[in-house]
């Protein structure tokens, strides 16, 4: 077996690192956690920075990139520690990423319809 937090081999037996002293839910039961990116990913954090990135006009698509990524990675990891709390924050990330490419359209769709019933007047 192998530890979340330190990546160090422990015996089969044990249910605690004796390296980091880390307990039983740290201990990974078979593989090396450190080739498994997604069984050591915070979830929670990502999605929060997603939720800021999307925020900001310039990193708008980032986000939404991240967060399609991210939420992709999420069925391959067997941990359950933030991955509710990340889904909700990336599937938030999405939503104010449509958001910002969705509403400057209606509101470019709307000036066309004003302006065409402007000429008409």
């Amino acid at each position: 077996m192998y530890c979340r937090k330190c990546g160090k081999k422990i015996k089969d037996d044990q249910t605690y690192c004796m390296y980091c002293g880390q307990g039983k839910e740290d201990i990974v039961l078979s593989g090396d956690p450190k080739k498994d990116a997604a069984a050591q990913m915070d979830y929670g954090s990502i999605g929060a920075m997603c939720i800021v990135m999307a925020c900001i006009p310039m990193t708008t698509w980032i986000a939404l990139i991240m967060s399609i990524i991210y939420l992709s990675t999420m069925r391959r990891n067997t941990t359950t520690g933030n991955k509710e709390l990340g889904r909700k924050r990336l599937i938030i990330a999405i939503i104010i990423t449509a958001s910002w490419g969705v509403l400057p359209m209606l509101l470019g769709i709307l000036s066309l319809i004003l302006a065409f019933i402007k000429s008409m007047v």
